[in-house]
């Protein structure tokens, strides 16, 4: 299954094909955010903040956009907003 047809599927709140997304991004995800936390517990949080609001966001995945963007983006302001606080 494509990308395009799993983001199409959880925006369809498929359960199978978020697990799916969670299994291709979670270990690339956490090594990316790991590079500016240093904090295994804290990237743990982080990562999985981003999959939270990626189920809550579902519906605001632009057609096109690469998933991947749209998910290193939730991270990046994750990290951003936990060295603000």
């Amino acid at each position: 299954m494509n990308e395009e047809e799993l983001v199409y599927q959880l925006k369809q709140e498929s359960q199978d094909a978020f697990n799916r997304i969670y299994n291709m991004y979670s270990a690339r995800l956490y090594a990316y955010c790991m590079q500016y936390v240093k904090s295994r517990e804290d990237t743990e949080e982080i990562v999985q903040d981003v999959f939270i609001k990626l189920w809550i966001n579902r519906h605001s995945i632009i057609h096109g956009e690469l998933l991947s963007a749209f998910i290193f983006k939730i991270a990046k302001n994750q990290i951003i907003n936990r060295y603000k606080s």
